[in-house]
């Protein structure tokens, strides 16, 4: 390419947003060019050398062959970054969203589980206290809050009449036959936590023989009937009792044995070293 024309190309084609285009177009053609040696004050000065020596090796064609080609690339490059990106920041958030409804989901349970558990602490107070023998008013104040019953005043008998119909509701247990008594004893988790009322009338259904006004003597005998409990009877215990009284019998002889061996062992030993001694 003659001076004249390559002085046209480089005005044709001179532009400082195509540097990193054609300098990547320069290296692959004279890797070794002096351009890449040297510093230049700004990028346009870089971009006319790098361009400049490039007209040497490249036509104006390649050259702008190259550019639509870099910037393509260049552009796809970008794309899948920002693709990346957006992939990463979607998962970050689609993350950090799952965590909030966590944490709000765990936050939400155990206020629930609070609120029910103080409602549950609330009724077996209420079942426990005797209305009729002068109730703590301030308790009474407090269940009528966490059961939320509406009470026309806040005067105590008014309190009282109320809390013993929320009482009478609680303890309030329908009849079963034998059969239906069973299953629901099946499925029934026995505890100190436990309906009274409910066990006492499994009880008295399932003919239980047990004293129905202790609720943990209830808890053991519905848990003995179930089969949860395996108690042993009186007559079992006492084979029991005969054989480990055997066992010690036993054993008591060996030890007898083993220490009358033991002191023969000590006199023969003695025995021995005296005669060691004489001689």
């Amino acid at each position: 390419m003659d001076l004249g024309t390559r002085k046209k190309a480089l005005n044709a084609l001179i532009n400082v947003k195509h540097l990193e285009a054609d300098k990547e177009l320069l290296k692959a053609k004279r890797p070794h060019s002096h351009v890449f040696k040297r510093k230049y004050p700004t990028p346009e000065r870089t971009h006319r050398e790098v361009l400049w020596d490039l007209l040497n090796v490249a036509s104006k064609e390649e050259i702008e062959t190259n550019r639509k080609t870099f910037t393509s690339s260049k552009d796809e490059d970008e794309a899948k970054k920002a693709a990346e990106l957006k992939t990463k920041q979607e998962k970050e958030a689609a993350e950090k969203e799952a965590k909030e409804k966590a944490e709000k989901e765990a936050k939400e349970k155990a206020e629930k589980e609070a609120a029910q558990k103080k409602i549950t602490e609330a009724k077996t107070e209420l079942i426990a206290m005797d209305l009729d023998n002068k109730p703590n008013y301030h308790r009474m104040v407090s269940i009528i809050a966490t059961l939320d019953i509406v009470v026309e005043n806040k005067e105590k008998e008014t309190i009282v009449a109320a809390l013993k119909a929320v009482k009478a509701e609680l303890i309030k247990v329908d009849p079963v036959s034998e059969e239906e008594a069973k299953a629901k004893l099946k499925v029934l988790t026995l505890d100190m936590d436990t309906n009274y009322y409910l066990m006492k009338m499994l009880a008295e259904v399932l003919k239980i023989d047990v004293d129905l006004n202790n609720h943990k003597a209830l808890v053991f005998a519905l848990k003995e009937y179930r089969g949860d409990i395996v108690t042993v009877g009186n007559k079992d215990l006492e084979h029991e009792n005969e054989d480990l009284k055997g066992e010690l019998e036993d054993t008591k002889d060996q030890l007898e044995q083993t220490q009358e061996e033991l002191e023969e062992m000590n006199a023969e030993l003695d025995e021995a070293k005296k005669n060691e001694a004489q001689n």
